[in-house]
C-alpha cells in the first residue's frame, strides 16, 4: 500500500490533472463532432476503415479472450514495427506460463502481423482514446498488467488503468527528436498519463534523459536496451528460381519515391553485374503499383507469391507480410527503406541479424542509435540518393567486403541482447508493488 501511495496509483489524477483531462476530453468530443462527416465517408468508402473503425470504438469480438483463470498481461504495440519489437517479449511471457497474454494493435497491418507472430494469443484493436471506448476494451480484457511497447501515449487509457490499480510498464521506450519535441509541447497534458507508469524501460540513455525531461521521476526509469536486439536470428528463406550466383539486392520497407530510385540504380547494376532486386514495400497493398512501376521502366517483374521456380525476373515484389526478415538473408546487400524518403527509417537490425551488410539513407531518425551502432562497427553504409547505385555496386562487386560487414552486424546484434529479461524484471517489480 505504501508503494501504491508513492506512485499515486489510487484515486483520480488530482486537481490539476483532472482539469487537464477534462479539457482534453472536451477537445476530443469537439473533434469527434467536427470529424463525424469525414469519418462516416471513410467508413463507407474504404474497406480498411470499415474493418477498424467500429473495433477501435470498442465494438469488436471479445469471444477469444480468456474467461477464467489468471488475469492476462496486456501487450500493446502500435503497428508493424512495434509488433515486431514486441515479439521476443511476448514469446518470453508465453514461455513463463502461468497466465495468459492478450495483444492489441492500432492498425490493420499491425493486427495482421501480431496474428502471425503471436500464435494462440488473442489480438484486438486498440481503442480510440474516448472514455466509452477505453472502458469497453479495459472491461473486456480485465488485465493484471499493461505493457506499452515503444511509445503510444493516450491519457484516458493510462489513467483508467491507474484508477483500477493496473500496473503499467513502458517497454522499449523510444523518443525520436520529433516525438520528443511534440511531447514537450504537450507536457501538461501528458504529465498525468506519464504518472500512470510504474516503470519506464528506456531503450537508450538518451531516451531515459528525455523521459525524465517530460516529468517521469528518475527512480521509475531504467535503461533496458532495445527489444529489437532480442529478435531471433531468422531462418534463411529459399527464393524460388534464384541462382545463388546472382548478385541480389533486397530492399525492405520501401516508401513511394524510393522504388523510383531503386529502379534507376538497378538499370546500371543489371547491365554491369547482372544484378536482380527483391523489393518489399512497407505497405504490401502497394505491391501491384510497385510492380507496374518497374515494368514501366523495362524490367521483367513478378510478385513474390507468383514465383514458381522458373527463370528469376529482374525484380520480385513482395506482396505479403511476414517474409522480409527471412528474405534479407538471400541478398548480397540489403537496403532499408524509409531512409531516402523522409520517413524516419525502419529497423536495420533485421538484415544485420541475417548476417548481411546494410545500406540506408540519411533519414534514420527513428533508429538513430541502432544506425550509429552499425555504422561504428563497420556493418552498414549510409548514402544519399545520387550515390545509391555506387554504394550498392561497391558491395555487390566485393563479396569479401560484404561478408565482413555482415559478420560485424551479426556480432553487434548478439552483443546487445538482454532487453527482454530486463523488461520482464521491470514487469515483475511493478506487479509486486501494485495494490
Amino acid at each position: 500500500m505504501a508503494a501504491a501511495a508513492r506512485h499515486g496509483i489510487r484515486g483520480s489524477a488530482g486537481g490539476a490533472g483532472f482539469l487537464v483531462l477534462l479539457a482534453y476530453n472536451l477537445a476530443l468530443a469537439a473533434a469527434v463532432l467536427l470529424a463525424a462527416p469525414a469519418v462516416l465517408f471513410l467508413f463507407f468508402a474504404r474497406e480498411k476503415r470499415k474493418k477498424t473503425l467500429l473495433a477501435r470504438l470498442g465494438f469488436q469480438d471479445y469471444s477469444k479472450l480468456p474467461a477464467f483463470g489468471p488475469r492476462p498481461v496486456w501487450i500493446h504495440a502500435l503497428s508493424v514495427g512495434e509488433v515486431n519489437a514486441a515479439a521476443p517479449l511476448v514469446r518470453a511471457l508465453l514461455e513463463q506460463g502461468g497466465r495468459p497474454v492478450v495483444a492489441t494493435a492500432s492498425t490493420l497491418t499491425g493486427r495482421r502481423r501480431a496474428g502471425e507472430l503471436f500464435p494462440g494469443v488473442p489480438v484486438l484493436y486498440f481503442p480510440f482514446d474516448l472514455p466509452f471506448s477505453v472502458k469497453r476494451v479495459v472491461d473486456a480484457i480485465n488485465p493484471a498488467a499493461f505493457v506499452l511497447v515503444e511509445t503510444d501515449l493516450w491519457p484516458n487509457l493510462l489513467l483508467t488503468l491507474k484508477r483500477r490499480g493496473v500496473p503499467a510498464v513502458l517497454a522499449n521506450g523510444r523518443l525520436s527528436d520529433s516525438s520528443f519535441a511534440g511531447y514537450r509541447r504537450a507536457r501538461r497534458l501528458l504529465a498525468p498519463a506519464l504518472s500512470a507508469f510504474f516503470a519506464v524501460g528506456a531503450a537508450t540513455e538518451e531516451d531515459a534523459r528525455r523521459y525524465a525531461a517530460l516529468g517521469v521521476p528518475e527512480e521509475r526509469i531504467s535503461v533496458t536496451g532495445n527489444l529489437k536486439f532480442d529478435a531471433p536470428e531468422p531462418e534463411p528463406l529459399t527464393v524460388p528460381g534464384l541462382d545463388p550466383k546472382t548478385p541480389l539486392v533486397v530492399a525492405g520497407s520501401t516508401h513511394p519515391g524510393e522504388e523510383d530510385l531503386l529502379a534507376s540504380a538497378l538499370s546500371g547494376l543489371k547491365a554491369r553485374l547482372g544484378a536482380a532486386l527483391v523489393v518489399a514495400p512497407r505497405d504490401p497493398d502497394r505491391a501491384g503499383a510497385v510492380a507496374r512501376l518497374f515494368k514501366a521502366r523495362g524490367f521483367s517483374v513478378s510478385l513474390f507469391s507468383g514465383l514458381d521456380g522458373g527463370a528469376f525476373p529482374d525484380v520480385a515484389v513482395v506482396d505479403k507480410m511476414g517474409l522480409l526478415a527471412r528474405l534479407y538473408s538471400a541478398g548480397r546487400v540489403c537496403f532499408v527503406g524509409g531512409s531516402l524518403a523522409p520517413e524516419g527509417g525502419h529497423n536495420p537490425l533485421e538484415p544485420a541479424a541475417a548476417g548481411r551488410p546494410v545500406v540506408f539513407g540519411p533519414h534514420m531518425e527513428d533508429f538513430s542509435e541502432i544506425a550509429d551502432t552499425l555504422l561504428s562497427r563497420g556493418a552498414a553504409l549510409s548514402t544519399d540518393a545520387p550515390a545509391l547505385e555506387k554504394v550498392l555496386e561497391r558491395l555487390l562487386a566485393d563479396p569479401a567486403e560484404a561478408d565482413r560487414m555482415g559478420r560485424a552486424g551479426l556480432a553487434a546484434v548478439r552483443e546487445n541482447r538482454g532487453s527482454v529479461q530486463r523488461t520482464l524484471d521491470l514487469l515483475t517489480r511493478a506487479e509486486g508493488e501494485a495494490p
